[in-house]
């Protein structure tokens, strides 16, 4: 019987040799490979087949282009940072087409209420047509990879931050210290991975459903 469920590409920002920012006992790479995974099941649960990619930015859209499947939507997460350790909140970056911005929309959405963190908003980026460089050193410059991702794809394709792992409250998130002096907390770092990934994956059922409507409605 033919599969016939929507595919969502995704995949965790950087990779091994260059795992992107490092802050407090953090390794953007290694938090974002967690939420991917918890996002593959979420995606699975809601009935849209999760397809992760994996190896450097150029690596992983080969492995889309050669998959030769009907991708609905690329989701690549990362984690933001800044030497500003105060600097926080969420936020998803999109390209220039309206789908891209939908897609970014929908997610953003979704991650703001189930991190109650401060709404940063959905943000365009734009490519310079910079070649992408094979270096650790160029791979590490964000904005040209993140900029790649969301232009060199033909599908709707947003990059996720959800929160900046140079502030040490929300670092503290991912370690399982959300709230302490509160009273809230959340047992182990798969927990916040795990709620993260869940918002992600409602906010793609939210727009492949969306796009669903729009495409049965009546000329």
């Amino acid at each position: 019987m033919k599969d016939e469920r929507k595919i969502v590409a995704i995949a965790a920002g950087h990779y091994p040799s260059a795992p992107g920012a490092c802050y407090n006992g953090l390794i953007e790479h290694a938090e974002a490979c967690v939420v991917a995974a918890h996002l593959g099941v979420a995606l699975e649960g809601l009935g849209i087949r999760a397809v992760t990619v994996t190896g450097t930015l150029r690596q992983k859209i080969q492995m889309i282009a050669d998959c030769k499947l009907q991708i609905e939507a690329a989701v690549e997460i990362h984690f933001n940072a800044s030497a500003n350790a105060t600097a926080n909140g969420t936020e998803v970056l999109f390209g220039s087409d309206a789908r891209d911005r939908g897609l970014a929309e929908a997610i953003q959405k979704r991650l703001v209420a189930a991190l109650g963190l401060c709404n940063r908003g959905v943000k365009f980026v734009e490519y310079q047509g910079k070649i992408l460089a094979q270096s650790r050193e160029d791979e590490e410059k964000e904005k040209i990879t993140e900029c790649f991702w969301t232009k060199a794809l033909n599908c709707p394709a947003v990059i996720v931050e959800p929160l900046f792992i140079s502030n040490p409250g929300e670092a503290g998130m991912l370690k399982g210290i959300r709230d302490e002096g509160e009273g809230r907390r959340e047992e182990g770092g798969g927990g916040m991975h795990g709620v993260i990934a869940g918002a992600v994956a409602e906010g793609i059922g939210d727009f492949i459903n969306a796009e669903c409507g729009m495409r049965n409605q009546p000329s």
